[in-house]
């Protein structure tokens, strides 16, 4: 298709991967974010005043209380289900340089953050609920909205970025949602980055960038919806040492690529650790546009 004939939407993704694909460093700041086209503002998880998602509320949380004796059950067979090991920065700097490849691979970034998708992906697909719609599994997975995005969807393309210095060895998508029958343009996805640098409140990484940019990419190449919809984007990213947060993005009318992100939260430690909280984010409801005449996939 000749550049002529692209949206204003397409091109600016398209001009936001050439930065990206100029970039040398995987931790940009903000001041950097703004010269490459990022514009990038707060969101505050606990007071969300989204214009795209809308985290599960308390009520919705309560009208699907937990079977607490089931997850007892559960837990007795398998503790490590919904707690993850708790991070020791003294043992992990000893690990570094431990002749054990075990404890190398153990307290490595990647073994951190996989711990934390595991446990995020525990709550919503295996810790049952009740009251939960008939036909339907026992979790909030189940009778959500949102369905994974798996082959032969084109949105499955996502999880692959093979455009050096961008890769997808440097950070995987490890879930990825759309909305069923294609109702809304939303995405939602899940991604563990492996830098082993610590990241701050103050910097994107790359590749956070570069994930959310495929996806709106292809979903803007799709066809399904309007090209020029702002393509709301939503990520739960989780970094090293054991730390995650969450990222929305989206297209607005100049066009301008808008990167709202939280704080980065702790999950180094069981308690106090945001498991509910991310879990609201991952299912989040869309919203912010009128819906379209479902599709079938």
């Amino acid at each position: 298709m000749s550049t002529n004939s692209r949206t204003r939407a397409q091109r600016c993704v398209e001009a936001r991967w050439k930065r990206l694909l100029g970039c040398k460093d995987e931790a940009i700041s903000l001041e950097s974010a703004l010269r490459m086209g990022f514009y990038a503002t707060k969101l505050d998880l606990e007071h969300p005043s989204s214009d795209f998602f809308e985290p599960l509320t308390d009520e919705y949380m309560q009208n699907y209380p937990v079977l607490t004796e089931t997850v007892a059950a559960m837990e007795s067979k398998q503790p490590e289900m919904y707690k993850v090991e708790e991070y020791n920065p003294e043992t992990a700097e000893a690990a570094k340089v431990s002749e054990s490849v075990l404890d190398r691979i153990a307290w490595s970034t990647s073994s951190r953050v996989q711990q934390i998708t595991l446990v995020l992906k525990n709550l919503i697909y295996h810790l049952p609920r009740e009251n939960t719609p008939q036909g339907t599994g026992p979790s909030l997975a189940n009778f959500s909205i949102w369905c994974q995005a798996c082959r032969p969807v084109p949105l499955s393309d996502a999880f692959y970025i093979n455009d050096p210095p961008l890769t997808d060895r440097a950070a995987k998508i490890r879930l990825l949602f759309e909305v069923e029958t294609y109702v809304y343009p939303h995405i939602i996805m899940l991604v563990e980055h492996y830098t082993p640098e610590p990241v701050t409140d103050h910097i994107l990484l790359r590749h956070e960038l570069a994930f959310l940019i495929r996806a709106m990419e292809i979903r803007l190449d799709e066809g399904c919806f309007p090209k020029d919809q702002p393509q709301p984007v939503l990520m739960v990213s989780l970094v090293g040492p054991q730390h995650g947060r969450i990222i929305q993005a989206h297209i607005d009318g100049t066009p301008r690529m808008v990167v709202a992100y939280s704080r980065l939260y702790s999950f180094e430690k069981n308690e106090g650790a945001p498991f509910d909280l991310f879990c609201r984010w991952l299912l989040a409801n869309p919203v912010g546009v009128e819906p379209a005449q479902a599709k079938e996939k």
